[in-house]
């Protein structure tokens, strides 16, 4: 039988605990102002529109149900904003700053998000006079950076913690090319688009089309040189890739 002392620190711990939850720091990532709205509903009164790369607290995570927003299938999230609390689309919800606009270099805004704990580079064997590098770096948020330059070719990859369409939103914050992928995209169906955009192609990939989202999105577009975003699902975290090649 539990005595008094175990019971209060039972009771210490669950209140530290949620304490911690309400503590939790996330950044709005919605261009437009992301909507605070009163219950966890679509048809919900907005409270009030938390501006872009506003920090916000995340209260205990609860299953509020889905939420669906430009072809996103997400849930709700409760947070806590100034004297508000209120429910908020999860897709939108970074756990980092987001980005500044316009976009920099990807790669930029991921070292500035953390500290350096590994490094790797190598040289992968070539039959021409240029021998491509890979250069791999991991951070102390969980965040790993990979950056390829080939012959008249690059890739970065980004490595994330965090749930696919919280990728895709980031994608299109960080494309540099909104003729590629722009902050107004919404997230492609899980069948082949049509090319929306002259000079624009998507193609998507879920391996169970009964699937509400894909796990890999794939954009590209070429005028002379061509360039390409692909958001991909990675078994517990996501990656975005940023490549050009001529």
């Amino acid at each position: 039988m539990l005595s008094y002392r175990h019971i209060c620190l039972i009771i210490a711990f669950w209140g530290l605990a949620a304490a911690a939850w309400s503590q939790e720091p996330l950044y709005a990532a919605s261009r437009s102002g992301l909507n605070l709205r009163e219950r966890p509903d679509a048809s919900s009164p907005i409270l009030t529109k938390i501006p872009y790369g506003e920090k916000v607290a995340a209260q205990e995570p609860k299953d509020y149900g889905p939420a669906e927003t430009e072809n996103m299938h997400t849930r709700w999230t409760q947070i806590v904003y100034g004297k508000y609390t209120g429910y908020a689309a999860a897709a939108f919800l970074l756990p980092f700053i987001p980005p500044r606009f316009p976009a920099g270099d990807p790669a930029d805004y991921v070292r500035s998000l953390g500290k350096v704990v590994g490094t790797y580079t190598t040289r992968l064997p070539s039959a021409d006079d240029f021998i491509p590098t890979i250069e791999k770096t991991w951070y102390d948020n969980g965040i790993s950076l990979r950056y390829l330059t080939g012959y008249e070719s690059y890739s970065e990859t980004i490595w994330l913690p965090v749930e696919f369409e919280k990728a895709f939103v980031l994608a299109r914050l960080l494309s540099r090319n909104s003729e590629l992928l722009s902050p107004l995209d919404p997230m492609p169906m899980h069948s082949a688009s049509p090319t929306p955009k002259d000079g624009r192609s998507i193609f998507t990939f879920a391996p169970d089309r009964s699937m509400y989202r894909p796990s890999l999105i794939r954009f590209e577009w070429c005028d002379g040189g061509c360039q390409s975003v692909e958001i991909r699902d990675e078994d517990g975290e996501t990656s975005i890739t940023f490549a050009g090649w001529i």
